[in-house]
C-alpha cells in the first residue's frame, strides 16, 4: 500500500493480492454452515478516539494532515461511523485506555473547547479538500440527473465519503452522543471483569508481553501491558467461540498492516500458528484484519445480489489465474541470464496488469457507489450537510443501481477476459519452455539441411496462404536453426520464442483485425508443429468465443479440428460441430476455395474413422477386419472419399482449363494442394477400403510414381508419400500371395518406398509408423501373417 493514497486509488499486484485474500475470507465465511455463526469486531482505542475527534485527528501543529486523511484507515472509520460496520466493540484494556483519554480534564484528544466551523483547522480542512469546488460543482447539478452526479463522485468516491463523514458533526461531545447513545454503534459495555482476572499471570500474556518489550521499548511499557493483556483476551475469546462450535461470536480485530503491533503479531504467529486464527474445513482463517478487508466486506458482501455475486466469487477466488507477479518470476527463471527487460512480452504484461487492475479500481468504486451511496442513500447526507446547499436529489435509486449494476457487470466480464487469457499467456509460455524445445528438437531427425514444415509436418492440409506459408517456414527454420548453435545465441533461440507467444496474443485478444489472424496462424502452425494440440484448442475455442462464436478464417477452424482429432477421442461433438460449419464454408467463401477445404476435411474424418476402427494395418492383415464393414463406419469412410473426389475433381478441372487465370505461384501450390490429396485417397483407400476400391486407384498410384520419377519433384514431393506407396505395394503384395513374382516384385517395391521413408522422415511418430510398416514387409515377405478369409 502507498504511503499517502488509499488502495482504492492506487492499486498495484500486491495490494491486488491482498483483496484476492480478504475476499477469500468473506466468501468463506459468508458459506460457513454454522447457523450461529457471527463475528464480533473490535477496535483499539486509538481508531475510536480518530472516530470521536473528527477533523481534530488530522491535526498536526495546526495544520491538516492531508495524508491521514487519504489513508485506508480513515475510510475505515468513516464506515464505522456510519453503522455500515454494524456495532463495534473494545477490548477491556482499551476501554479503559479510552476512558482514561476522555475524563482527562488536561487531555489535548478531548478539550473542554472544541472546533467550530471558524476554527483555522476547520478551515483548512475545508480548503485541503477543495470543499467550494465540490459544493459548486454539486450545485450545478440537476437534482434528477444522476449521470451528473456521477460525474462528481465517480472518480474517486471514498474521498467524498469521507468528506461527508467529518462534515456530521465537527464537535467530539455531539460524535460521542452519535455514537454511543444515538445510535448504539459503539458498544462499552464488556463482560465481567472476573473473566478476565489472573489473565496477568497467563503463560499467552507473558509471551505476548515479552515480545512487545522487545520491539516497543522506550515510552511503551504502559501501552505494552495494556495490549499484551487486550491481545490474550481476544485469544481468550476465540478459544470460548471454538469451543462452542462458533455459537459464541468469532472476535475480529481491526488493526492496520503498516503498524508495529501488527508485525509483532505476526513475529508472534511464526512461533504459533494457531494464534489469533480459526479453522474449519481445512481453512486457517486469521482474525486480524486490515483495511481492504472492511472495504470489500461493505462494497461486495453488504447488499450482494445472487447473480452478480457468483460472478465475482468467480474470478476473485480464482486468483492462480491472474497471478502476474508469478508469471514475471517464471519468465525471469527461463531467461538464462538474459534480462527482463529486454522481453517483449514484458510490455504485454504489463498492459494486462494495467488492464486487470484498472478494472478492479473501477469494480470498486462501482460497488462502493451502489452499496453506499444509493442502496444507502448517503446522498441524502451529503446535501444536509453541505453549508448552503438547497437542492434536493431525487433519484429513482432503483433505476439508477441497475445502472450501476451493469456497469459491475461489464467490468467482471473484462477482468474474466483478461484472467482467462492471462492464463492462455501462462501455459503458452510454459508449453513453449526454451529447454522443452530444445529436447524435443533433439528428437526430430533432419536427413537434409532444408526442410518443408507445411510437407515434412503436415501443415499443408490446412491451407495456409503463401505469406502465412512462408512466415511459418522462417520461424520454423530459425528455430531449428538456433537449436543447433552454441550457448552464446540461446538468447536468439528466446528472442523466436518471444515472436510466436506476441503473435498467439494478439490473435487471442482481437481477432477481428485481419492481421492479428495472420499472427495467429503463424502460431497456430509452430504449436502443431511441436504437437502442443491441447494449447491449440485453448487458443482456437477462445478466438472462436471472441468472434461471436465463429471461426475468423477456416484455417483456424481446420487447425482446431485437426487439434481435437489428435487428442484421442476429445470432444468428438465439438469436432463435429467444427466440421458442420466448415461444410456451410465451403459454399459461403466461394466455390475456387472449395478444394481446400475438402481436404482439410478429409483428413479430419479419416481421423475421427481411425479412433472410431482402432485400425493399424490393412484389412487382410487384421482379424477383426468386420468392424470395416459396420454401417456407421463405412458410412463415414466414403464421406472421407467423397471429400477428396471433390477435391481432385476441381484441381484436375483447372489445371485441363487454359481459360482459368492462375498465376505460376498458383499453379505450384494447386499442384502441391492436388498430390497431397492424391496421397491423401490412396493412402486412405489402402488402409480401409474394400478390395474393390483399393484395386481401382492403380491409376492414380501410376500418377504419383510418375510425379516420383520427375526432375521436379522435390518441389511437389513429400515423404509421407514414400509411406503411402509402401503400404499400398504391401496390400497388392498379400493380395498377389498366389503368383510368386507378383508377390516378389511387390514386396521389392514395398521395402524400397519404406526404406526411403525411414532415411526421410523427420517426425519420431512419423518414424514409427514407419518402423511398424517395416516389421509387416518383413513378417509377409517370411510367410509370417494370416490372411483374411
Amino acid at each position: 500500500m502507498t504511503q499517502n493514497k488509499s488502495i482504492t486509488q492506487v492499486i498495484n499486484l500486491h495490494q491486488f493480492n491482498e483483496i484476492v485474500e480478504n475476499y477469500r475470507i468473506q466468501d468463506f465465511e459468508e458459506k460457513i454452515v454454522h447457523p450461529n455463526f457471527r463475528k464480533k469486531i473490535y477496535f483499539d482505542s486509538f481508531d475510536v478516539i480518530r472516530m470521536l475527534q473528527g477533523v481534530r485527528a488530522f491535526e498536526r501543529q495546526t495544520k491538516f494532515d492531508k495524508y491521514l486523511f487519504e489513508s485506508d484507515y480513515n475510510l475505515v472509520h468513516a464506515l464505522a461511523y456510519n453503522n455500515f460496520l454494524n456495532q463495534i466493540h473494545l477490548l477491556p484494556p482499551h476501554l479503559n485506555e479510552l476512558i482514561d483519554k476522555i475524563s482527562d480534564p488536561d487531555s489535548y484528544l478531548f478539550p473542554k473547547k472544541d472546533l467550530g466551523k471558524k476554527d483555522p483547522l476547520t478551515e483548512e480542512f475545508l480548503i485541503e479538500i477543495q470543499f467550494d469546488d465540490i459544493k459548486e460543482k454539486l450545485k450545478k447539478v440537476d437534482p434528477n440527473n444522476f449521470d451528473q452526479f456521477m460525474d462528481i463522485i465517480g472518480k474517486d468516491p471514498y474521498d467524498l465519503f469521507k468528506i461527508n463523514y467529518f462534515l456530521s458533526n465537527y464537535n467530539w461531545h455531539k460524535r460521542f452522543i452519535y455514537l454511543y447513545q444515538d445510535n448504539k454503534i459503539l458498544q462499552l459495555k464488556t463482560k465481567s471483569k472476573n473473566l478476565y482476572r489472573g489473565l496477568d499471570d497467563d503463560s499467552l500474556f507473558k509471551k505476548i508481553k515479552s515480545t512487545l518489550d522487545q520491539f516497543r521499548r522506550h515510552g511503551w511499557m504502559k501501552s505494552n501491558f495494556s495490549d499484551a493483556l487486550a491481545l490474550t483476551i481476544l485469544q481468550k475469546e476465540l478459544e470460548v467461540s471454538i469451543k462452542s462450535n462458533y455459537k459464541e461470536p468469532v472476535p475480529i480485530f481491526y488493526l492496520e498492516k503498516n503498524s508495529l503491533l501488527y508485525r509483532i503479531i505476526q513475529i508472534l504467529r511464526r512461533k504459533n500458528k494457531e494464534l489469533f486464527s480459526y479453522n474449519i474445513e481445512g481453512q486457517t482463517i486469521e482474525i486480524i484484519r486490515d483495511s481492504s478487508f472492511f472495504i470489500l466486506d461493505i462494497i461486495f458482501n453488504h447488499n450482494k445480489e445472487k447473480d452478480e455475486s457468483k460472478h465475482i466469487k468467480k474470478f476473485f477466488r480464482n486468483k492462480e489465474e491472474i497471478s502476474l507477479e508469478e508469471l514475471k518470476e517464471h519468465i525471469k527463471s527461463k531467461l538464462d541470464g538474459g534480462s527482463i527487460d529486454k522481453n517483449p512480452n514484458k510490455r504485454y504484461l504489463s498492459e494486462k496488469e494495467k488492464s486487470i487492475l484498472g478494472n478492479v479500481k473501477q469494480l470498486l468504486n462501482r460497488g462502493f457507489i451502489r452499496e453506499i451511496w444509493l442502496n444507502q442513500t448517503v446522498y441524502q447526507d451529503l446535501k444536509k450537510n453541505i453549508e448552503d446547499f438547497e437542492q434536493d436529489f431525487d433519484f429513482d435509486t432503483k433505476q439508477e443501481v441497475k445502472k450501476i449494476n451493469k456497469e459491475i457487470e461489464d467490468t467482471l466480464v473484462q477482468l474474466d477476459f483478461d484472467a482467462e487469457t492471462l492464463k492462455i499467456y501462462s501455459r503458452i509460455w510454459n508449453k513453449l519452455d526454451t529447454r522443452k524445445l530444445k529436447s524435443k528438437l533433439s528428437n526430430f531427425h533432419f536427413p537434409h539441411e532444408e526442410f518443408d514444415v507445411f510437407n515434412d509436418f503436415g501443415l499443408l492440409r490446412f491451407s495456409f496462404d503463401s505469406i502465412k506459408c512462408a512466415e511459418i517456414q522462417t520461424v520454423s527454420q530459425q528455430l531449428f536453426d538456433h537449436s543447433l548453435q552454441a550457448p552464446s545465441k540461446y538468447p536468439e533461440f528466446a528472442n523466436c520464442i518471444w515472436q510466436i507467444i506476441n503473435n498467439l496474443m494478439q490473435g487471442i485478444e482481437d481477432p477481428t483485425n485481419e492481421k492479428n489472424i495472420g499472427n495467429l496462424l503463424t502460431g497456430l502452425g509452430i504449436l502443431w508443429i511441436f504437437e502442443h494440440y491441447r494449447l491449440i484448442d485453448e487458443i482456437c475455442t477462445k478466438v472462436k468465443k471472441i468472434n461471436n462464436n465463429s471461426y475468423p478464417k477456416c484455417q483456424i477452424a481446420l487447425v482446431h479440428a485437426g487439434a481435437l482429432s489428435k487428442m484421442q477421442r476429445v470432444k468428438s461433438v465439438e469436432v463435429d460441430n467444427i466440421l458442420g460449419w466448415l461444410d456451410k464454408a465451403r459454399f459461403l467463401n466461394g466455390k475456387s476455395n472449395n478444394y481446400k477445404i475438402s481436404i482439410g476435411i478429409a483428413y479430419i474424418l479419416f481421423r475421427r474413422w481411425t479412433d472410431m476402427t482402432d485400425w493399424i494395418t490393412v484389412p487382410e492383415l487384421e482379424e477383426n477386419s468386420y468392424v470395416l464393414t459396420q454401417e456407421k463406419n463405412r458410412t463415414l469412410f466414403k464421406r472421407v472419399l467423397k471429400y477428396l473426389e471433390d477435391a481432385l475433381e476441381f484441381l484436375e478441372a483447372e489445371f485441363n482449363n487454359p481459360t482459368i487465370p492462375v498465376s505460376e505461384e498458383g499453379l505450384v501450390e494447386r499442384k502441391k494442394k492436388y498430390y497431397y490429396a492424391l496421397n491423401n485417397i490412396i493412402y486412405y483407400t489402402t488402409k480401409g477400403g474394400t478390395e474393390k476400391e483399393f484395386l481401382a486407384i492403380n491409376e492414380r498410384v501410376n500418377q504419383l510414381r510418375a510425379q516420383y520419377q520427375k526432375k521436379d519433384q522435390s518441389q511437389l514431393w513429400q515423404t509421407r508419400f514414400y509411406d503411402t506407396l509402401g503400404w499400398y505395394y504391401l496390400r497388392l503384395a498379400i493380395l498377389n500371395d498366389s503368383d510368386p513374382k507378383q508377390f516378389e516384385d511387390n514386396i521389392i517395391l514395398a521395402r524400397e518406398f519404406n526404406g526411403r521413408a525411414l532415411r526421410n522422415t523427420i517426425t519420431q511418430d512419423d518414424k514409427d509408423q514407419n518402423i511398424i510398416l517395416r516389421g509387416l514387409i518383413v513378417d509377409v515377405d517370411h510367410g509370417n501373417y494370416k490372411k483374411k478369409q
